[in-house]
């Protein structure tokens, strides 16, 4: 989502929500620069607060409730990123360390701690337990992610399931947590908050697949020189891909022209292109089931918000 994505309708919200994260943030000094240092370039846009804002939107929200909410789902998402910054620093190939980590335990951890702690003081601030059990769903199926990461590009069938899985878990379950959250501080009922849950899961899925093939068609190419396995490489084997692509996996600092040849490789066979294709497949889901849920200017605004992010090459 870039600026020109964030909708006029919460945009002073999520004004607050940053000023609420910053200032827990800035309250501890050498927390803040090391977050800065470290994850700062790649934090992003506040997708998943734009997310929880608009769904509290479909309905009433009462006070100050979906900010807090929003704030949590982003400081969630910041302890993913410290985690993934953590395992960057280490050489991973499929999976495996293969080097010491460039941070000795203490940091990251340190910083994680801190950040679940902020969590933890936001969602205190939501009347619902609900969004309790949403949010520590959400940090279990994360967690779980990064234990069970795509160890094989085939066979096809078993490499697809655990990729989308992996997914599921790392992606969509923070998707579905920020729009059920929000559809609770709206006042939605159950029905309609499984209805954004499920809306957000689809969503999930349909950014993450996107990111995963804009890395290859934008020529970026990071999981690949990181030796991660990606919807478009799966898809560009069970093709028939040139066996050095599998190699390219398990090298060390492949070089720019072996990044350039794999990703290359992955366009020629169509696995890029047929990725597109799921993130677009499930992209239409999310939409159709935005279609169920309570019309107005925010369902308009998540429609809006969701077609960029849901599309390959966006």
């Amino acid at each position: 989502m870039t600026e020109h994505h964030i909708p006029e309708l919460i945009r002073d919200d999520l004004a607050q929500v940053d000023a609420l994260i910053r200032q827990h943030i800035e309250s501890q000094p050498v927390v803040a620069r090391a977050l800065e240092a470290h994850i700062g370039p790649r934090r992003g846009q506040p997708i998943l607060a734009a997310l929880t804002l608009l769904a509290a939107r479909l309905g009433q929200p009462q006070g100050d409730h979906a900010l807090h909410a929003a704030a949590t789902i982003e400081l969630l998402r910041l302890v993913q990123q410290v985690h993934m910054a953590m395992l960057d620093g280490a050489a991973r190939r499929r999976g495996t360390l293969h080097e010491q980590p460039r941070w000795d335990g203490g940091l990251p951890l340190m910083m994680g701690d801190f950040l679940l702690a902020l969590a933890a003081t936001e969602m205190a601030q939501s009347p619902d337990p609900q969004i309790i059990e949403f949010f520590s769903q959400s940090v279990m199926a994360t967690s779980e992610a990064e234990l069970a990461p795509v160890m094989a590009a085939a066979p096809a069938d078993v490499a697809v399931a655990q990729y989308m899985d992996l997914i599921e878990r790392r992606t969509a379950s923070l998707f579905e947590a920020a729009a059920k959250s929000g559809a609770v501080c709206g006042g939605l009922g159950p029905q309609e908050v499984g209805l954004a849950g499920r809306f957000g899961r689809e969503l999930g899925l349909a950014y993450q697949v996107a990111q995963d093939v804009a890395d290859v068609a934008g020529g970026a190419g990071a999981a690949l020189r990181a030796g991660v396995i990606t919807l478009p490489l799966i898809y560009a084997v069970d093709a028939g891909a040139d066996a050095a692509l599998l190699d390219l996996l398990d090298t060390q600092q492949p070089s720019a022209e072996q990044i350039a040849w794999g990703l290359a490789e992955q366009a020629r066979t169509g696995g890029t292109a047929r990725a597109a294709q799921d993130a677009a497949q499930a992209l239409g889901r999310a939409t159709a089931l935005l279609g169920q849920l309570p019309g107005g200017s925010a369902r308009q605004a998540l429609l809006a918000m969701a077609e960029p992010l849901g599309r390959a090459g966006s």
